[in-house]
């Protein structure tokens, strides 16, 4: 340990190349122990000070469109297992260690409540009519809403597994998993014009980093529907007006009055055409 120095350590994040985040745990905890080594005056110099971490881009879960969704639907109807995991993940957005322990006792007076176990926060959002008709359509005899075909509470890796085996067999692509449907939950509320505020009241997030990219990402869409709805309103517009002659219209400016004595002997001569306003400027 004595006589490791940063080529070693380089040399072997090196060889770690093709999986980063790895390379970034092994960092991390040599980091640890380096730092401890120094303390106990074990060695003299500790060489993690100049080992930056790999950068790398992390894929993140697919977002599931509206289409997969009515597709799955379509797939597994009401009264199914699937349906209801469905149901449960866009309707309320728990992550998937939430809910495979999500269960009747966490339904009170119609609203959803329960504490997240990653970051303890506490969400109590309404049931929402579609996740309301499908729990009603189960008979469920357990404290989970979601059991395997043996009447087991699900582990999170076998929740997984077997959701995305449903996912395949309804046809849908392979990157398709229970956490873009937490994803896709989020969107919707940020497509209906919801705040990341009221965003985080139902997911749960700790922070507005994630919540603000869905809704920057809605406010573009909205934008852009408005603007090109201004466009078609306005060419309808000059479709419409007839073709009228060339006429010229005196217009008083309003400037400052630094500028007032070169400007005050101009006159605007507008056109008026099938193309729309034309501007020049005279004297």
């Amino acid at each position: 340990m004595a006589q490791l120095q940063e080529q070693h350590i380089a040399a072997i994040l090196d060889g770690m190349a093709d999986t980063p985040a790895a390379a970034n745990n092994l960092r991390r905890m040599l980091k640890a122990i380096m730092k401890l080594a120094k303390k106990r005056k074990l060695v003299s110099h500790n060489p993690m000070t100049e080992i930056e971490p790999i950068r790398y881009k992390v894929k993140g879960f697919t977002d599931w469109s509206d289409a997969d969704i009515r597709e799955f639907s379509n797939t597994y109807p009401i009264r199914t297992r699937e349906r209801l995991a469905l149901e449960l993940l866009v309707c309320a957005g728990p992550r998937r260690s939430d809910v495979i322990r999500l269960g009747p006792q966490h339904v009170v007076d119609g609203r959803l409540k329960y504490r997240q176990g990653k970051t303890g926060a506490e969400i109590d959002i309404p049931v929402l009519s579609d996740l309301n008709a499908a729990i009603n359509s189960m008979q469920l005899d357990g404290n989970t809403f979601l059991s395997t075909q043996f009447g087991k509470p699900f582990t999170e890796t076998g929740f997984y597994n077997w959701f995305k085996d449903k996912t395949l067999k309804a046809g849908l692509p392979k990157d398709r998993s229970p956490h873009g449907l937490r994803k896709a939950c989020c969107r919707r509320l940020a497509e209906a014009g919801c705040s990341p505020h009221e965003i985080m009241s139902v997911s749960g997030h700790a922070t507005l980093k994630e919540i603000d990219r869905y809704t920057r990402a809605a406010n573009r869409s909205r934008l852009a529907d408005s603007a090109m709805t201004t466009l078609s309103n306005a060419r309808n517009r000059d479709e419409k007006l007839p073709n009228q002659p060339v006429r010229l219209a005196n217009i008083s400016h309003v400037v400052s009055q630094s500028k007032r004595q070169t400007v005050e002997h101009e006159q605007l001569a507008f056109w008026y055409g099938g193309g729309g306003v034309r501007h020049l400027c005279v004297r």
